[in-house]
């Protein structure tokens, strides 16, 4: 996927990003473009979310909508939250760890077909 990474607030460059590395990607209406979330930072590109949900999973990679606008890599979910209803591509995850929500009235849902996508996932609550 080519995607546009910000150096600095005048400066950005475009590079290609591989599509299993996103952990999740968003759709931001202020600025009317797709926030793209992997383990070492954030993207951005603009288009629709939901045409490139679409492309991605003709392309064979298995992406969720888990809220209206938000996708979801099932392959790269480690662990979910039942009671913030949160999803962590971390096996240890820590307050500044990247999580991604998912909607309420989709979660039970979301969460079998998480579990059926990726059966290695751990749903618990937190002790």
């Amino acid at each position: 996927m080519e995607v546009i990474r910000e150096l600095d607030k005048h400066t950005v460059e475009t590079i290609q990003l591989a599509a299993d590395v996103v952990w999740f990607m968003e759709y931001d209406r202020r600025k009317d473009r797709i926030v793209i979330h992997v383990q070492d930072g954030t993207y951005y590109m603009n288009g629709s979310i939901k045409h490139l949900e679409v492309y991605l999973r003709d392309e064979g990679y298995r992406f969720l909508e888990v809220d209206r606008g938000t996708l979801i890599n099932a392959d790269n979910i480690v662990w979910i939250n039942l009671v913030r209803k949160e999803a962590f591509f971390e096996p240890y995850p820590t307050r500044k760890s990247k999580r991604c929500s998912i909607a309420h009235h989709r979660f039970l849902n979301t969460v079998d077909e998480l579990h059926r996508m990726n059966p290695g996932l751990s749903v618990t609550s937190p002790a």
